[in-house]
């Protein structure tokens, strides 16, 4: 993740090879045989929150994980008629290390102002296992999106009802992010 100046080929590309290719290799694994036995199932792919907002500084992240959205909603259709259905989780903060882990290029995650967007985050994150009964309950609910957290459906629903109002929030969040950037090459 960071600004798409500072993102090389190979961020952009490691992006989309493991949060869109990922998902399509398991597909062209699994899918052509369930299909095959003639049993129906269902299919679930793992999406985020960056799948279906912009979130600010996350282009490589968001392109991959709205493209993950994008092909599930034409595999919801088109396994349909095989009985087999189709859902992508779009979880937000969950209680994991790998929230600990994510670079933003170009970012000090030091800065006092990134730190207390990474803490609210983080601060009410839910389990590993309370995230996994939401999916299986969604599941069973032959549910397309599934929320792991009331936020990012309260979120979504902003985005698609308040465009004006969420446009002004994501410059917010984008301004703040960019005064917690370091200095670039060409700045320095």
């Amino acid at each position: 993740m960071g600004t798409v100046d500072r993102l090389t080929h190979d961020q952009w590309s490691r992006m989309v090879a493991i949060n869109l290719m990922g998902p399509i290799h398991v597909i062209e694994t699994f899918v052509p045989a369930m299909v095959a036995a003639g049993r129906g199932g269902h299919l679930v792919n793992v999406s985020s929150a960056a799948g279906l907002v912009a979130l600010p500084w996350h282009a490589a992240y968001s392109a991959s994980k709205y493209g993950l959205r994008g092909l599930s909603e034409v595999l919801r259709f088109d396994l349909a008629r095989h009985r087999i259905g189709v859902s992508v989780v779009v979880p937000g903060a969950v209680r994991t290390p790998l929230v600990n882990t994510v670079e933003i290029v170009g970012v000090d995650r030091d800065d006092p102002q990134v730190k207390r967007w990474v803490d609210r985050f983080t601060g009410h994150a839910i389990s590993p296992e309370r995230a996994a009964e939401k999916i299986l309950a969604g599941v069973a609910k032959n549910r397309y999106l599934i929320y792991t957290s009331p936020d990012i459906r309260a979120l979504y629903a902003f985005k698609r009802l308040a465009w004006w109002p969420y446009s002004v929030a994501m410059r917010q969040v984008n301004a703040i992010f960019t005064r917690a950037m370091r200095p670039g090459p060409s700045q320095r």
